[in-house]
């Protein structure tokens, strides 16, 4: 009859001591690969992440589109309030809803460093359409496009307050504050400056134009 015998207790030591070196040795890489992937690899996929984030909002602006909704009046109104801080209109897209349209806010904020943040916020419209221009919207998404800027300004190119005849006919130039409730047709242009380490950078932006301004029938009323 075969006597079976099992391990031996200095065997037992021997595998345990060498287990021991082995995990030794694969956490000090793990912690090593750790160290670098959050470093150099680490920062590199952040950095990408952000230049894409960016360029989605880019284009997210670009397809700013003249929307019409109804003023407290019932009256026809194209949506967009623009100021030297920041402007609210509608986007054929959205970040959060690719493919769908919404409300966009896009504003500087500044801290108590007195540095500005360039924020960019959507209301996605896809399960309703805003139709009226004093829906309360309530922003569900947010974007920090850049931080620690030294400034940050908005202009819009359009027409005048006066000009609400024939498209054709009107006069445009740029301005600070841009009213589509009281202009009667929306911004063609939008220019978004920043000034970053005393390095001035900026978007600027062809809009979609409407096929008719609606001061040719209905007086410039909010």
């Amino acid at each position: 009859m075969k006597n079976n015998k099992g391990f031996s207790l200095v065997e037992m030591l021997v595998a345990m001591v060498l287990l021991t070196g082995v995990i030794s040795v694969a956490s000090f890489a793990y912690s090593q690969f750790s160290r670098y992937w959050e470093g150099s690899v680490g920062r590199f996929y952040d950095e990408f992440y952000e230049i894409r984030q960016k360029n989605i909002v880019r284009d997210i602006i670009g397809s700013v589109i003249p929307y019409v909704a109804y003023n407290k009046n019932e009256q026809s109104r194209y949506y967009f309030e623009g100021h030297a801080s920041g402007f609210v209109g509608i986007s054929r897209n959205s970040f959060s809803f690719p493919g769908q349209p919404a409300v966009i806010r896009v504003f500087s904020e500044q801290n108590t460093d007195f540095t500005y943040e360039l924020i960019y916020q959507e209301s996605p419209m896809y399960n309703s359409y805003l139709t009226s221009t004093t829906e309360q919207v309530d922003f569900t998404y947010q974007i920090t496009i850049d931080e620690g800027l030294q400034s940050v300004a908005f202009k819009y190119y359009g027409v005048t307050e006066e000009d609400v005849g024939e498209l054709e006919q009107r006069k445009l130039d740029w301005f600070n504050d841009y009213n589509a409730l009281v202009r009667m047709t929306p911004p063609e242009r939008i220019s978004i400056t920043w000034t970053d380490n005393d390095i001035e950078k900026g978007w600027y932006f062809e809009l979609t134009k409407p096929d008719i301004s609606l001061g040719r029938f209905t007086k410039g009323e909010e």
